[in-house]
């Protein structure tokens, strides 16, 4: 799998600006290895729902600390992926086709899980919704036992602290809460435990589309020639 300096050499030849203009990028787009250990961790990000999630938590611009000059974010997103899946882009359903992981719960939407958090941590219940829509947030392109596998676990749970925040103010009352524990609570109420993102997919087979088409970067960028045999 290639590493995310190789990723952002390849940005230096396309959008121009030095290698640590862009290495945040690719580790953040490559930061699911820390958690499975082979091709599958592409499963989370490398598809157009994970592009959209990767903006939400990075931005949608970047300004080069080498020039100040303004690239967009996505465009630098989606060069990661097509250069591991051999030029296309999936989407996070045909990423997830076959994970059938979790039995779908009744009543289990956005609302009851506000519902739910209030009960048990005061306020309105409107207070929660935004916390609660990015968990399963998913669903806008997956089934609902498919979605979990995405968020619901604890790496999701990172990534609502990285973007709501350690804690946030209730707008009811303007008591701040505690973001993590809102968002486990979420998860209990679902699965009855909080997996690991290994867990996650335990199910879903290590298949040769996940890896088989991506662009050797790190040969690549050491010779001459790209994968078609054109000069770099």
């Amino acid at each position: 799998m290639a590493h995310a300096y190789f990723h952002a050499v390849s940005s230096v030849r396309k959008f121009g600006g030095t290698p640590l203009d862009y290495y945040a990028l690719h580790e953040f787009m490559d930061s699911t290895k820390e958690h499975v250990p082979d091709a599958r961790h592409r499963l989370f990000l490398h598809n157009a729902w994970g592009i959209w999630l990767a903006e939400r938590v990075l931005g949608i611009v970047l300004v080069r600390n080498s020039d100040k000059h303004v690239t967009p974010v996505r465009t630098v997103l989606e060069q990661h992926v097509k250069e591991d899946y051999g030029g296309v882009i999936p989407s996070l359903d045909q990423c997830f086709a076959r994970a059938q992981l979790y039995p779908l719960l009744e009543k289990d939407d956005d609302w009851q899980h506000c519902l739910h958090s209030c009960e048990r941590f005061g306020g309105r219940p409107d207070d929660y919704l935004p916390l609660h829509q990015f968990l399963n947030s998913a669903r806008t392109v997956l089934p609902d036992k498919a979605s979990r596998c995405v968020l619901h676990n604890a790496w999701g749970i990172d990534l609502v602290v990285r973007c709501l925040g350690t804690t946030f103010r209730r707008s009811s009352d303007h008591i701040q809460t505690s973001t993590r524990q809102v968002a486990e609570m979420h998860i209990l109420r679902d699965l009855g435990a909080i997996p690991t993102m290994l867990e996650a997919v335990r199910t879903v087979p290590l298949a040769k589309w996940m890896y088989e088409n991506a662009v050797p970067l790190s040969r690549l960028l050491k010779g001459e020639t790209d994968h078609h045999g054109v000069p770099l």
